[in-house]
Protein backbone atom coordinates (compact mmCIF):
# COMPACT_ATOMS: atom_id res chain seq x y z
CA UNK A 1 0.00 0.00 0.00
CA UNK A 2 2.79 2.44 0.87
CA UNK A 3 4.41 1.97 -2.55
CA UNK A 4 1.11 2.76 -4.28
CA UNK A 5 0.61 5.81 -2.07
CA UNK A 6 4.19 6.84 -2.81
CA UNK A 7 3.48 6.81 -6.55
CA UNK A 8 0.28 8.82 -6.17
CA UNK A 9 1.88 11.26 -3.77
CA UNK A 10 4.95 11.87 -5.91
CA UNK A 11 2.93 12.38 -9.08
CA UNK A 12 0.42 14.57 -7.30
CA UNK A 13 3.10 16.56 -5.51
CA UNK A 14 5.47 17.12 -8.40
CA UNK A 15 2.92 17.94 -11.05
CA UNK A 16 -0.16 19.22 -9.21
CA UNK A 17 -1.24 21.86 -11.72
CA UNK A 18 -0.69 19.81 -14.89
CA UNK A 19 -2.24 16.64 -13.52
CA UNK A 20 -4.97 18.61 -11.83
CA UNK A 21 -6.01 20.05 -15.17
CA UNK A 22 -5.74 16.70 -16.93
CA UNK A 23 -7.65 14.68 -14.36
CA UNK A 24 -10.00 17.25 -12.89
CA UNK A 25 -7.91 17.53 -9.74
CA UNK A 26 -8.38 13.86 -8.79
CA UNK A 27 -4.66 13.06 -8.57
CA UNK A 28 -3.91 16.05 -6.37
CA UNK A 29 -6.93 15.26 -4.20
CA UNK A 30 -5.81 11.62 -3.85
CA UNK A 31 -2.29 12.79 -3.03
CA UNK A 32 -3.54 15.09 -0.28
CA UNK A 33 -5.81 12.40 1.16
CA UNK A 34 -2.91 9.95 1.23
CA UNK A 35 -0.66 12.49 2.93
CA UNK A 36 -3.37 13.34 5.44
CA UNK A 37 -3.77 9.64 6.26
CA UNK A 38 -0.04 9.07 6.66
CA UNK A 39 0.53 12.18 8.79
CA UNK A 40 -2.41 11.30 11.03
CA UNK A 41 -0.38 8.24 12.08
CA UNK A 42 2.93 9.99 12.77
CA UNK A 43 3.55 10.71 16.43
CA UNK A 44 5.42 13.68 17.89
CA UNK A 45 8.48 11.42 18.14
CA UNK A 46 8.27 10.48 14.44
CA UNK A 47 6.97 6.98 14.98
CA UNK A 48 4.62 5.70 12.26
CA UNK A 49 1.79 4.03 14.15
CA UNK A 50 -0.50 3.10 11.26
CA UNK A 51 -2.34 -0.07 12.39
CA UNK A 52 -0.84 -2.40 9.77
CA UNK A 53 2.72 -1.02 10.12
CA UNK A 54 5.37 -2.62 12.29
CA UNK A 55 8.30 -0.96 13.99
CA UNK A 56 10.54 -2.15 11.18
CA UNK A 57 12.92 -0.17 8.96
CA UNK A 58 11.01 -1.32 5.87
CA UNK A 59 7.96 0.69 6.96
CA UNK A 60 9.98 3.89 7.33
CA UNK A 61 12.67 4.20 4.70
CA UNK A 62 10.58 5.98 2.01
CA UNK A 63 8.37 8.00 4.32
CA UNK A 64 10.57 11.11 4.67
CA UNK A 65 10.84 11.74 0.92
CA UNK A 66 7.16 11.04 0.39
CA UNK A 67 6.30 13.55 3.11
CA UNK A 68 8.82 16.13 1.89
CA UNK A 69 7.59 16.03 -1.69
CA UNK A 70 4.08 16.46 -0.40
CA UNK A 71 5.06 19.56 1.56
CA UNK A 72 4.88 17.91 4.99
CA UNK A 73 8.40 18.91 6.01
CA UNK A 74 7.83 18.88 9.76
CA UNK A 75 6.57 15.29 9.64
CA UNK A 76 9.40 14.29 7.30
CA UNK A 77 11.95 15.63 9.78
CA UNK A 78 10.22 13.87 12.70
CA UNK A 79 10.41 10.56 10.82
CA UNK A 80 14.05 11.15 9.81
CA UNK A 81 14.92 11.79 13.44
CA UNK A 82 13.09 8.62 14.49
CA UNK A 83 14.98 6.63 11.86
CA UNK A 84 18.28 8.05 13.13
CA UNK A 85 17.49 7.42 16.79
CA UNK A 86 15.86 4.00 16.49
CA UNK A 87 17.36 2.33 13.42
CA UNK A 88 20.87 3.74 12.94
CA UNK A 89 23.45 1.37 14.37
CA UNK A 90 26.85 2.35 15.85
CA UNK A 91 28.53 1.37 12.56
CA UNK A 92 26.28 3.81 10.62
CA UNK A 93 24.14 1.10 9.04
CA UNK A 94 20.36 1.32 9.30
CA UNK A 95 18.76 -1.84 10.66
CA UNK A 96 15.60 -2.75 12.52
CA UNK A 97 17.75 -4.19 15.30
CA UNK A 98 21.47 -4.94 15.67
CA UNK A 99 21.00 -8.39 14.12
CA UNK A 100 18.11 -7.80 11.71
CA UNK A 101 18.02 -5.49 8.68
CA UNK A 102 14.27 -5.96 8.33
CA UNK A 103 11.76 -8.68 9.12
CA UNK A 104 10.25 -8.32 5.64
CA UNK A 105 11.06 -11.32 3.43
CA UNK A 106 13.40 -10.41 0.59
CA UNK A 107 14.71 -7.24 2.23
CA UNK A 108 18.21 -8.70 2.46
CA UNK A 109 18.35 -8.92 -1.33
CA UNK A 110 18.29 -5.12 -1.35
CA UNK A 111 20.46 -4.55 1.71
CA UNK A 112 21.86 -1.14 0.67
CA UNK A 113 18.60 0.02 -0.91
CA UNK A 114 17.11 1.26 2.36
CA UNK A 115 20.36 2.99 3.34
CA UNK A 116 20.53 4.76 -0.02
CA UNK A 117 16.96 6.05 0.31
CA UNK A 118 17.57 7.32 3.84
CA UNK A 119 20.78 9.11 2.82
CA UNK A 120 19.04 10.70 -0.18
CA UNK A 121 16.20 11.86 2.06
CA UNK A 122 18.63 13.37 4.55
CA UNK A 123 20.34 15.23 1.69
CA UNK A 124 17.01 16.43 0.28
CA UNK A 125 15.90 17.59 3.73
CA UNK A 126 19.10 19.56 4.29
CA UNK A 127 18.82 21.17 0.83
CA UNK A 128 15.23 22.24 1.51
CA UNK A 129 16.19 23.60 4.95
CA UNK A 130 19.04 25.67 3.50
CA UNK A 131 16.79 27.44 0.96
Amino acid sequence: MLVTLFGILVCGSLFPSALGRLHGGLVEEASNKGLDYITSHITETGRYNEPSAREDLWYYYKLPLTLSLGGRLRDANLVLNHIKCDFMQPDGDFRTSPDVKSSIPGSLEYYQYTNSWIQAEKLFSSMVASN
